[in-house]
């Protein structure tokens, strides 16, 4: 197995299990080591006004593409497994699929407006994070709990008081039934598709994978050593790898690393996408139009960045000025973060159809 593929399956376990502990926890003890788990999550910092976190998970993103969604993001990871158990025998049950970009940024923009308009029942509905911690919260914590109580019966038995019997609340009807049905979504979505809700549905995603298409390293194939097989395609949770054209969609990879160890030609590799290739001693090779390409839409991405950012900036300056409150204009500027990003993704989705 790949030492990335490694790395990425230990630690993406590891957040998975300390999130849902965070969540069937009763005590509070749990919290108080592992409550950072919550405030590295994309859209709680960005409710919150992390800007710290954010800039980090942004640049995590720029740099090494989608490892928020493959190792931080617990809706993301616990996919992975239902789609690990929903294959069965099928060893390469996927294929490449064109992207449905009108179905992404649509639901972008949904959850987008829904921030903006105070709709917060629509964005807790669409958020991972909130996702996973409903459908942890109203299934695993009463088994949780009722596991507790078991354990405390049986200590007082043996006169020991190392555990102590707790109510056990269920959460409403309309609470477990919308847990129930997003868990379905979720885990039957996963189990035919690998990662189709994380490039459909979760606007996380969306959002990420527009920087991700620009990311430092990321998968690649090298056309040179690619005999078309459609290992790694077959074996691509993402859908995202484009055999016939050696392409690989940057915003829909989620870099899990699982066709790394697929291909007997070393044709597909995780490296540093910007870098040269290997030249041949006597000519050095052309620049291809992909890549060109792909500095266009870096550079058009880079600049709608700053164009929006100095905007934002430059109301948030005019605000505190005519105010005289920082909190004010820092709080302007936090309601005009969805407006920020709905326009950074929209116009580079314009700017691409031009």
């Amino acid at each position: 197995m790949n030492m990335l593929r490694k790395v990425r399956l230990t630690l993406g376990m590891l957040c998975l299990v300390f999130v849902t502990l965070l969540f069937v926890d009763f005590t509070g003890v749990l919290h108080a080591w592992l409550g950072w788990m919550a405030k590295i999550q994309f859209l709680p910092a960005l409710l919150a006004l992390n800007a710290g976190v954010i800039v980090c998970l942004i640049l995590l993103t720029l740099i090494a593409g989608r490892v928020y969604c493959s190792v931080i993001c617990p809706l993301g990871v616990f996919q992975d497994v239902v789609a690990r158990l929903g294959r069965g025998r099928k060893k390469m049950p996927y294929t490449y699929s064109k992207p449905k970009s009108w179905l992404r940024y649509g639901v972008l923009a949904v959850f987008v407006l829904a921030m903006l308009l105070g709709v917060h029942a629509l964005v807790a509905l669409l958020d991972p994070y909130a996702v996973y911690g409903r459908a942890a919260h109203s299934f695993l914590q009463p088994l949780w709990m009722w596991g507790n109580n078991l354990l405390a019966s049986m200590a007082e038995r043996m006169d020991s008081y190392a555990f102590y019997s707790v109510d056990v609340w269920l959460k409403s009807l309309p609470v477990l039934i919308v847990a129930a049905v997003m868990l379905v979504l979720v885990v039957v979505l996963a189990a035919r598709n690998g990662r189709t809700y994380c490039n459909t549905i979760c606007p996380v995603g969306t959002v990420l994978g527009f920087f991700s298409r620009f990311a430092l390293f990321r998968i690649t194939i090298d056309k040179e050593k690619c005999n078309g097989c459609t290992l790694c395609a077959r074996n691509c949770k993402a859908a995202c790898i484009d055999v016939k054209n050696h392409a690989i969609d940057g915003s829909r990879c989620v870099a899990c690393m699982d066709c790394l160890d697929k291909c007997h030609r070393g044709a597909i590799g995780y490296r540093f996408a910007y870098g040269k290739k290997a030249e041949k001693a006597e000519t050095p090779a052309p620049e291809t139009a992909d890549r060109t390409a792909g500095r266009r839409e870096f550079l058009a991405g880079s600049l709608l960045l700053a164009v929006v950012l100095f905007y934002q900036l430059a109301g948030t300056l005019g605000e505190w000025a005519l105010s005289g409150s920082l909190f004010t204009a820092l709080q302007d500027f936090r309601i005009g973060i969805p407006g920020m990003l709905l326009q950074v993704v929209g116009g580079y989705w314009v700017i691409c159809k031009i």
